[in-house]
């Protein structure tokens, strides 16, 4: 794994459709393998890191199977650990799945080049994934844990009512 993790706040140059960023700020947390390449990110990759953080966190609330960290986010942090230093075949490849899978699923109606497409129809090994899952819980830990967002808080306290009032037997006429 590339030894260098930082974590930085990038500027948000996005307006998610809920009108705040994940984050509830003016700008974005991020974990990436080098903070000196972070701002080569592409803007379409930030806008991705952002939408699939709603949309896990709103998944999560369902499904405490749902990963914390999306494609998009693993994505960003071995892009800018390729920028320092040669990565291992293993984190190459997953690299290269992550990517092609982040294109063609962030940037509809763009058709991958053969080579990525191969890459996202092979999938992962074993191990690669075992890796992947690493990489996600440290760049989770990395960013300070679970992403706060208006829209998750809401539905983890309609949640949480809704368990207690399922764990609670007598009905009430609310009068």
């Amino acid at each position: 794994m590339p030894a260098a993790q930082t974590s930085i706040h990038l500027p948000n140059k996005l307006e998610s459709p809920l009108g705040v960023n994940s984050m509830g700020k003016k700008e974005i947390k991020l974990v990436v393998g080098d903070a000196g390449w972070a701002d080569t990110l592409p803007e379409w990759l930030l806008e991705a890191i952002e939408h699939e953080r709603v949309v896990l966190g709103i998944a999560r609330t369902a499904d405490a199977g749902v990963p914390q960290v999306g494609n998009a986010e693993v994505c960003a942090y071995l892009y800018t650990a390729s920028l320092r230093a040669p990565m291992s075949a293993e984190h190459s490849n997953i690299y290269f799945w992550i990517g092609a899978s982040v294109m063609e699923q962030h940037n509809p109606g763009k058709e991958l080049p053969e080579i990525m497409a191969d890459a996202v129809a092979r999938g992962l090994t074993e191990g690669e994934f075992r890796e992947l899952k690493e990489l996600r819980a440290m760049i989770f830990r990395k960013r300070g844990g679970a992403v706060k967002h208006p829209i998750i808080d809401a539905l983890e306290i309609m949640k949480a009512e809704f368990l207690k009032k399922e764990q609670d037997p007598q009905l009430t006429l609310g009068l």
